[in-house]
């Protein structure tokens, strides 16, 4: 299982279509996932106070475009990348990324299938 974080408005401009195409991918060529370990990480570094977040449960098996763990930015970690559209298929779960009192971001426990 490997994790997509986006905003809830992203997803749900997907209605009615069978892939889910981030501006990731226009620009940088594939969409940026994560393994669960890093989930929390990804959220505080690139989502900080920003609300409306949904996080995509992704079942690898069934993901159509190529997918490569890599270490892109030297982090010494390396992550799952989608290599083209994600076939909406794929998405085994969605859920909403809270909040906690500190404004520090809480996961469902639930997303961990």
């Amino acid at each position: 299982m490997i994790y997509h974080i986006t905003h809830k408005s992203d997803w749900l401009n997907t209605f009615g279509k069978e892939f889910y195409e981030p501006s990731s991918i226009v620009k940088e060529g594939f969409i940026h996932c994560s393994p669960a370990e890093k989930i929390l990480d990804s959220c505080n570094n690139f989502f900080k106070h920003e609300t409306g977040l949904l996080i995509l449960c992704i079942d690898e098996s069934k993901v159509r475009a190529e997918i490569k763990w890599e270490d892109l930015y030297d982090t010494g970690f390396n992550f799952p990348h989608i290599y083209g559209k994600l076939n909406k298929d794929a998405v085994i779960k969605t859920a909403e990324i809270g909040t906690d009192i500190n404004d520090e971001f809480m996961l469902p426990e639930d997303i961990f299938i």
